[in-house]
């Protein structure tokens, strides 16, 4: 008879996913489902539903389970562990999947104590820069590491697209200046740029913060070439999604956002066989291989970023390398071969 797991977490099960959380969770119970006996606490709203509460200190205190896997938020992660960390042996029992990358900042900052995850069976992070900072900051419960995924059928993108015609960056993430949009709109007032105005767009997807509204429009008027244009839904309208992304040339990533984990982003570039120009920050290292699969550049260096678009427009056999090398990675990532490859050993 398989283990009989509980699982908790932001699901929205049967709906699509609102954000790349419910993504990955959705995909993980999938494979679950499939070699396992799970019952699912959705923690969706369950600030808003009481219930939701009353029903998950149940499940985690008195039903018995063989594992008990959390992948949540880690702000919410952290209040439920803190509140059960008397209770042994049952978080000997339980996997927490660490969501993003805030956490090791929040145990260096003492947000959060590293007292609520020593009596953990493990931690899932998904990459090594994570276990390391981990240990560093007092975890002594064992750590994996599983890297996100995604799924991967096929890649997308002709490698044609590279020579000839305009270059083409696309921009795919939230729209606020953690993110590094602000970088990118310094980078295009570089006078050597000036010179390319004519042969290169920066196009940007995603959902606009509220409170940088303002100033993104602000700057999308000063810089020619640059265009909101929407969202792209690879959740629920994968192939629509994949054949814009696949027309570009480079993603912009400079990102410096605290809680920056192992972009789904990077994948999706990767499955176009887009190479992504990234700031060397979190986990951006560990998927961007500098000079094959993308180029790294230092957080806020608009400098820095310039010279690799300008690079990208002046080089393009270079890029089309590149972009030979994103799809011979890309299948690495996909959703079955992660979790096949290491979920096993872990539960």
């Amino acid at each position: 008879m398989s283990m009989k797991l509980l699982f908790v977490g932001a699901v929205n099960r049967n709906a699509p996913p609102a954000n790349g959380e419910e993504y990955k969770n959705q995909m993980l119970l999938d494979y679950l489902d499939e070699h396992f006996r799970v019952n699912v606490i959705d923690t969706k709203q369950w600030s808003r539903e009481p219930v939701t509460l009353i029903r998950l200190v149940i499940h985690m205190l008195v039903v018995p389970y063989d594992r008990i896997l959390i992948s949540a938020s880690s702000a919410s992660v952290f209040r439920l562990l803190d509140s059960f960390r008397f209770f042994k042996s049952r978080l000997r029992k339980t996997i927490y999947f660490v969501i993003g990358g805030y956490l090791p900042k929040a145990l260096a900052d003492g947000r959060y104590k590293a007292r609520a995850y020593q009596s953990l069976m493990s931690l899932v992070v998904e990459g090594e820069s994570m276990r390391k900072k981990l240990r560093e900051y007092g975890i002594v419960a064992p750590v994996h590491v599983v890297p996100n995924f995604k799924t991967v059928d096929r890649c997308r993108g002709s490698l044609e697209r590279y020579d000839d015609g305009k270059t083409k960056f696309i921009f795919v993430s939230r729209i606020v200046s953690q993110k590094g949009v602000d970088t990118i709109f310094q980078a295009l007032s570089d006078p050597r740029l000036s010179t390319f105005l004519r042969d290169f767009v920066v196009h940007f997807f995603g959902p606009v913060e509220k409170g940088y509204v303002d100033n993104f429009n602000s700057n999308l008027h000063k810089h020619e070439g640059c265009q909101y244009k929407g969202y792209l839904d690879f959740s629920n309208q994968p192939e629509a999604s994949y054949e814009i992304m696949s027309t570009y040339h480079a993603m912009l990533f400079p990102t410096f956002w605290i809680g920056e984990g192992f972009p789904g982003a990077i994948l999706d570039a990767f499955i176009c066989g887009i190479p992504v120009i990234a700031t060397d920050w979190n986990m951006n290292g560990e998927v961007i291989e500098d000079g094959k699969t993308g180029r790294l550049i230092p957080v806020q260096d608009p400098k820095a970023l310039a010279d690799a678009m300008l690079d990208v427009m002046v080089n393009r056999e270079c890029w089309k390398m590149m972009s030979s090398n994103c799809h011979e990675r890309a299948p690495a990532f996909d959703t079955n071969k992660v979790l096949q490859d290491n979920l096993n050993h872990i539960i």
